[in-house]
């Protein structure tokens, strides 16, 4: 009988990196080719002025334009980048289930992201940022979720 393939995607705003798990007492594995990491500019390097402002049309009164929090968009294209990716391989077959472990605003980015077929494939969520642990230390902090 083919094990079960689950996926579990560590990630952050920054980087992520997927691993596999076929079962209890098989651990976790990184998965070739599913280790991402992007450059984050800092706000204040891509917008350098101030918000701009507008006039209203009925009155002679002046409002700031709300500003926009590009650091946070470059989060999200890149959890939307990831949520592409990881419904590729469900599609393809690759594996069967998911385990997402991020941030809480990473989570919501990549639960929006993914695709319905993908998120039903979704097993569990954790709202923890374990993108600095090594494999053997991630898989403690899952045992809860997953037999590892």
């Amino acid at each position: 009988m083919k094990p079960i393939v689950t996926w579990v995607l560590i990630a952050d705003g920054k980087r992520a990196t997927v691993w596999s798990h076929t079962g209890p007492g098989h651990g976790l594995n990184p998965v070739n080719g599913m280790a991402f990491e992007t450059e984050l500019h800092a706000s204040r390097d891509i917008v350098s002025d101030k918000p701009g402002r507008v006039q209203e049309s009925a009155y002679s009164a002046h409002h700031a334009v709300e500003p926009v929090d590009y650091h946070r968009l470059e989060k999200a294209a890149f959890a939307h980048e990831i949520a592409k990716r990881l419904d590729a391989a469900l599609e393809a077959g690759q594996c069967k289930r998911l385990l997402l472990v991020a941030p809480p605003q990473t989570l919501a980015e990549l639960r929006h992201s993914l695709s319905p077929k993908s998120r039903q494939a979704v097993i569990a969520e954790v709202d923890k940022d374990l993108t600095h642990l090594k494999g053997t230390d991630i898989a403690k902090h899952l045992e809860t979720v997953l037999a590892v």
